[in-house]
Order: structure tokens, then C-alpha cells, then sequence
């Protein structure tokens, strides 16, 4: 169906780009938590689907060798969580602990 991987995962950021507009549009027009929490959850699709893509076009290059490979992927792998976790860390929705908690603390379990 696509002529390489690099065109498929091209088309996968131009979807997953038009689902994010389309979430922002929604959620900005109706103000619905639930369509917000969604379009979080299409940005991080978004930011997979880029990052399949530099993957994808740094696998078609000659290979290093597995040591500077390893290497290269574990520093990505932190930066990339590190990053993620201050951000997330910093934000409004990490100091509301009632959305990670199944019991709210109110009446018998």
C-alpha cells in the first residue's frame, strides 16, 4: 500500500496532526475534560509517531556499531523520560492526587 516505511509513517503524523486539530477545535467549542484528556493522549501519539519516523530514517543509514548504538539509545530513552516526567511533574494536573486513586477517602470501602 505505501511505497516505504518512511511514507507510512509521514501519513501516520499527518492523521494523528489532523486529530489533534480536530480535538483542540472540540474541546475549545465545548469544554469537555474528557475531549482534553483525549487530545493529551493524541499529542503523545503524535510525538510516537515523529518519533518512529527519526527512527525510521536513522535505520536506513549504515550501522554503527552495537556498543555507540546501545549508547546512543539509552541517553535517548533518558532524556526523553526525564524530560516527560519534569513536565508532567510541574503541572497542574500532578497536584490533583483524587485522579490517581481509585477511593476517594470518603464513606466504607
Amino acid at each position: 500500500m505505501f511505497s516505504t516505511k518512511e511514507n507510512a509513517a509521514k501519513l501516520a503524523i499527518a492523521a494523528v496532526s489532523l486529530l489533534v486539530l480536530i480535538k483542540i477545535v472540540a474541546s475549545i467549542l465545548t469544554g469537555s475534560l474528557g475531549i482534553r484528556a483525549d487530545l493529551v493522549h493524541s499529542v503523545l501519539d503524535l510525538a510516537a509517531a515523529v518519533i518512529a519516523f527519526i527512527g525510521i530514517r536513522i535505520s536506513n543509514r549504515p550501522a554503527d556499531t552495537l556498543f555507540i548504538g546501545v549508547a546512543v539509545s539509552m541517553f535517548t530513552a533518558i532524556v526523553v523520560t526525564r524530560t516527560l516526567l519534569r513536565l508532567f511533574v510541574g503541572s497542574r494536573l500532578a497536584r490533583k492526587t483524587s485522579l490517581f486513586s481509585v477511593y476517594s477517602g470518603k464513606g466504607n470501602v
